[in-house]
């Protein structure tokens, strides 16, 4: 606010009502007249990129934001194509992705789309097409539903996820299952899955990637917190 902007970004979904409410909020902060503002709330990948395109065009580099954004999509598409020949990643077909654990919910939206894209799948356990789903542990792994599931519990970092998680282990066989075989892991999602942004869009699929094809995870920074790890082994007293 010190800076006296001229554009401000919102996450929320602007509606005539509390567009007003924004404005007057706004110009108690901020003796500008005329901000704009710009509401984003992206819920596919295209949306995502366009999201970079609008704010390019807004702050006066559109043809930087393209270049930005064809850079991305390059990289998102090398992913794709190294997840093709990974025989690792060929096991998994059925992925679920949980974004959060009381009550479970599943991601879908632009999350959904992102894993159906990277993994070449021909569909997930949640639909892009709706943002969230609510789910059991029993539904998600009874009769072997889902072959992986990726936990990035909105917010939360590894650490914070781990005794919840083991609390569902403790409590459902199937998953316990899915654990003996390392097929749940955990994600940092603090940032990754659950920023809909360009540049942790493509965190987001280099750290899916990397957990499904590596067995050790990888520190943000030397002595930092990790990104991802597997679940299995945080549970060896636990199944025992």
């Amino acid at each position: 606010i010190r800076s006296q902007p001229d554009i401000v970004l919102t996450h929320m979904i602007l509606n005539e009502e509390n567009a007003e409410e924004l404005r007057e909020a706004l110009a108690h902060l901020i003796n500008k007249p005329n901000v704009e503002i710009i509401s984003l709330d992206p819920c596919s990948l295209s949306e995502v990129f366009a999201s970079l395109h609008h704010i390019g065009a807004a702050v006066g580099f559109q043809e930087q934001a393209k270049k930005v954004s064809s850079e991305f999509r390059r990289i998102l598409a090398t992913l794709t194509t190294e997840s093709s020949r990974s025989s690792r990643i060929s096991r998994y077909r059925r992925v679920a992705v949980v974004q959060w654990l009381d009550p479970l919910f599943l991601c879908g939206g632009w999350v959904a789309e992102l894993v159906q894209s990277l993994l070449i799948l021909e569909d997930t356990v949640c639909s892009p097409a709706i943002a969230s789903e609510s789910c059991s542990w029993q539904r998600l792994t009874t009769g072997r539903q889902t072959d992986v599931i990726l936990i990035a519990a909105c917010g939360m970092s590894v650490a914070q996820m781990r005794n919840e998680v083991l609390t569902a282990v403790r409590a459902c066989s199937g998953l316990t299952d899915l654990v003996r075989e390392d097929r749940v892991i955990l994600f940092d999602a603090r940032r990754l899955f659950s920023v809909p942004s360009c540049a942790a869009l493509v965190d987001t699929a280099q750290v899916i990637y990397d957990s499904l094809t590596s067995n050790e995870p990888r520190r943000r920074d030397a002595g930092d917190c990790v990104q991802w790890e597997r679940v299995a082994n945080e549970t060896a007293l636990v199944l025992q």
